[in-house]
Parts: C-alpha cells; sequence; structure tokens
C-alpha cells in the first residue's frame, strides 16, 4: 500500500520519496512539515493529522500521504545503500544478495495529503437501482479507505452502514469459513489486498452465488479468473484482460447492465423458440400417434408435415428472435444457475395444452373419417388446422409473461412479415394445383376454415390460461 523511489541529490546525497496510504506513512513518520520545516511529530500531532485525513477520505476523496527521508544521515550504510540501488539498476550488480528496503523505510518526514476526486457518471446511482430491482447484488472491493468506499457507496445508494463494511485488516483475522457467513451482508471491503479479493469471489460462491468480478490490474487476474464471470476494463492491463471472460471497452459500468438486459432478452427468446419448435412436432407426433393406435389412415401425410416444419414454421420461428423482451424483464429475479431451459411452465404449453389441442383435432378427423367425407379432405383439414394454429398461437408465445391483449402485435414486424408469407404459402400448398398434387390436398370449404381457425384459437385460450397460473404462482412465491 505503498511506493518508494531513490534519488540523488544536488549534493551527491541519496534521498527517499514515498507514497501511499497516509495510516502506513504516519506510522513510519518521526517528524512532519510545519510551516515549511521538519517538526516533531508528536502523539497529538498524529491524531490531528489522522482527523484531517478522516474528513478528507469521509467527503469520498482518495487520499495519498506523501513523505521523504533524507539518507545523508544514514552512517555506515553509504555501501548498502548504494548495493541497493545497484541491484535496481543492474541487476547483475547486486551480487544476488537479497536487500532489506527496511531499513531506508523508516524516521520518514510527512509531508502532507493529496485529496483526489474521481468523480461518478452520473448514470451511476440509476444503474446501480436497476441492478438491484434485477436481483443483482452490488458489492465494492476496493483499496481505498473505508471512509471514502463509504461515502462512494452512499452516493450511488449501497447500504453504508458500519455492520456492512469490513476492512483488508479483519480479513487477515478470520478464517474462510467465518468469511462465507459475513459475504452474505457485507457490501463493502475497504483497503483490501490482491489475495482477499479472490477470498471474497470463493466464499461468495461457496453460498451458491454467481459472481461477475470488475478489475483492471495485474493483481486482480486471480480473483477475475476465479469468478463465473471475469469483466477487465477496456483502459486495464494485458494481463487483466487475457485472463476476463468479458472486456468493457467502455470502462461504463452501464454496459454491463445492458448487457444483463439484452442476455435475459436472448434467454427468453430462445426459450420461446423452443417452445414453439417442439410444441408443433408433439403436435404432429399426437396425430401420428393416434392415428395409428386407432388403427385408422394417417391424419397428416410425412410430406405434410415437412411443409409446416420447413416452410410453415420456419420464418416465424425465426421472427421470435427479433422480440425486444418485456419491460419486466430486469425487475424479474435471476434465472437459477442449475434451472434447466425447459421449465415447468413450458413443459405445460408444450404438453398439457398441446394434448388438448390435439384431441380436439383428432376428433374432428374421427368424426370426418366416420362420415364418409374424402381421406384426401379430412387430411387437408388437418393440414390446415396444424399449419394455422401454429400461425395463430405464435403470437401468444411473444412473451411468457405478459397476455396477447397487452402485447403490441406491430412491435415486431418481422413477426408479422413472417407469418403472412407463411399463411400465403399455406394458401398456395392448398390451393395451387400443382403444390395440390405433391402434398395431396385439395380446396377447403368456409365451414371447415372456421374449424381450422378455432383450433388456433382453442390453442391461443389453453396458452393464456397457462400463463396467467404461471405468473400469479411466481408472485406468490416472490
Amino acid at each position: 500500500k505503498f511506493m518508494i523511489t531513490l534519488h540523488k541529490g544536488g549534493e551527491g546525497n541519496y534521498i527517499l520519496y514515498e507514497k501511499g496510504a497516509p495510516e502506513k506513512l504516519l506510522e513510519k513518520s518521526e517528524e512532519f512539515y510545519h510551516q515549511g520545516k521538519p517538526r516533531r511529530l508528536a502523539k497529538e500531532e498524529r491524531k490531528k493529522l489522522m482527523r484531517i485525513y478522516e474528513k478528507l477520505t469521509s467527503s469520498g476523496l482518495r487520499v495519498l500521504g506523501v513523505a521523504i527521508r533524507d539518507l545523508r544521515d544514514l552512517k555506515g550504510e553509504e555501501e548498502i545503500l548504494q548495493q541497493a540501488i545497484l541491484s535496481e539498476i543492474k541487476p547483475e550488480a547486486g551480487n544476488g544478495k537479497e536487500i532489506n528496503w527496511r531499513q531506508f523505510d523508516r524516521n520518514l518526514i510527512f509531508v502532507g495529503f493529496i485529496a483526489l476526486k474521481d468523480p461518478l457518471r452520473p448514470e451511476t446511482k440509476e444503474t446501480i437501482q436497476i441492478c438491484r430491482q434485477a436481483g443483482i447484488r452490488p458489492v465494492i472491493i476496493t483499496g481505498d479507505h473505508a471512509l471514502t468506499a463509504r461515502a462512494i457507496a452512499k452516493e450511488v445508494g449501497i447500504e453504508a452502514k458500519a455492520e456492512n463494511i469490513i476492512t483488508g485488516e479483519f480479513l487477515e483475522k478470520i478464517e474462510d469459513k467465518k468469511l462465507e457467513e459475513l459475504v452474505k451482508k457485507i457490501d463493502i471491503y475497504a483497503r483490501v489486498s490482491p489475495h482477499h479479493k479472490l477470498r471474497i469471489v470463493k466464499a461468495l460462491q461457496a453460498r451458491g452465488e454467481v459472481v461477475a468480478m470488475t478489475g483492471d490490474g495485474i493483481n486482480d487476474s486471480p480473483a477475475l479468473k476465479a469468478a463465473d464471470i471475469g469483466v477487465a476494463l477496456g483502459t486495464g492491463t494485458d494481463i487483466a484482460k487475457e485472463t476476463s471472460d468479458i472486456v468493457l471497452l467502455d470502462n461504463n459500468f452501464k454496459t454491463i447492465v445492458a448487457a444483463v438486459l439484452e442476455g435475459r432478452i436472448i434467454f427468453s427468446n430462445i426459450r420461446k423458440v423452443i417452445t414453439y419448435l417442439i410444441s408443433d412436432s408433439f403436435c404432429e407426433v399426437i396425430l401420428i400417434a393416434g392415428s395409428v393406435i386407432a388403427g385408422a389412415p394417417l391424419a397428416i401425410l410425412p410430406t405434410q408435415i415437412l411443409w409446416i416444419n420447413i416452410v410453415n414454421d420456419g420464418l416465424p420461428n425465426f421472427s421470435l428472435a427479433f422480440e425486444k423482451g418485456d419491460k419486466g424483464m430486469m425487475t424479474a429475479k435471476p434465472v437459477k444457475k442449475k434451472e434447466p431451459i425447459i421449465n415447468k411452465e413450458m413443459k405445460t404449453i408444450i404438453f398439457a395444452a398441446g394434448l388438448i389441442r390435439d384431441f380436439f383435432v383428432l376428433a374432428i378427423f374421427y368424426y370426418l373419417l366416420k362420415n364418409n367425407f374424402d381421406i384426401g379432405y379430412i387430411r387437408t383439414l388437418v393440414f390446415a388446422a396444424v399449419g394455422v394454429d401454429s400461425l395463430m398461437y405464435i403470437f401468444s408465445l411473444r412473451s411468457l409473461e405478459r397476455p396477447i391483449w397487452r402485447l403490441n402485435p406491430f412491435s415486431n414486424l418481422y413477426l408479422v412479415g413472417a407469418v403472412a408469407v407463411s399463411l400465403f404459402l399455406l394458401l398456395i400448398a392448398i390451393y395451387w394445383p400443382p403444390l395440390q398434387s405433391v402434398l395431396a390436398t385439395s380446396p377447403l370449404s368456409a365451414n371447415s376454415w372456421l374449424l381450422v381457425v378455432s383450433t388456433g384459437l382453442l390453442s391461443i385460450i389453453m396458452i393464456e390460461i397457462i400463463k396467467y397460473y404461471s405468473v400469479t404462482a411466481r408472485r406468490a412465491e416472490d
């Protein structure tokens, strides 16, 4: 927490300059400058300087202490001093001897304080608030004084009570098991060393937390590597960048939160696409299985299934990737680390809603079959029902949180365009003679189209009921 440099003075003597944590320098100082002259640093004067230091740090300033020592008073140690300097300038000249720098780093004259203001970005407080709403807990780990860290924490809206702050000195005295208990309530770690950062990360992980760690220096590398997500600053060292998973080019914390939002949108859209594709495939499996079990002709032909999977569902499926996410995306709890992609709600939509819809289609199939309708016509009706059904309930799957009537149908124009194109291609498959011969389809009557649309409405109703109860259950858990 300090740095020493040696310089040759004009009279041939050597001067030691030191900067660093003021409390460290004051411990080693015997004098201080008062009105331009060295004066003995008595106990009372030391207390006054510490009060000034605490006042500066309490204002959120980062404070460095500065001290010097004229080494001309060293007697009989000129050779050691010369050896120390040579070992730094020319390592080969040091004769392999290890220099004890402590013999020089004492009896300092304390010069004063340098107080620096590292202003926060205007949007930081709002960004921290968004984090907390999203279930992300920001923790400050810094080498600064506890009072500086506390003042900055208050400025950004992080809990800054005395019981929420510990220092590196305290961390040295406690074991890892004790730290694992403390990390659940500590929001500020001050005057920490590099190995403390690593211990904090591991303690949080031991409690099942997913940890993202930011850093920029070489000494941050172990903690960045150990964290679930290491985030290096763009202005950081090459080692920090290479160790991290992400490099933050603009050094802005807001970018991390924006990335979290984007990640949640992507994950949500993946779930929607999976639900959509599996639901359609499950429908086709039930229709084929139901036909085989009943000993009836196939309700839908393989070529028709291929048309639905590739042509009918292809474009709408891709368009779901352009959904912008729900408004409450950053107020929801984070997804648990071990939670499967296909959750309970998705399974219910796929299987429960799917079975009801499929039994409805099978009932129509068997009814028409018993009433001696042409098998080609019945299969066309089933083909249309499955195709239109998927183009209708995809609007309900745009959000697994909000009901369909609260979604703006034109907020995703890619989806609207994809559904329009797919519907047009479905109609061509049914009414265009060349495709009729390939897909074994025939024109449908107006009454048949009513049944087709009814299938889609039934799917939407079932999905909306499942969404309502799923959202209600999640809110009850929260």
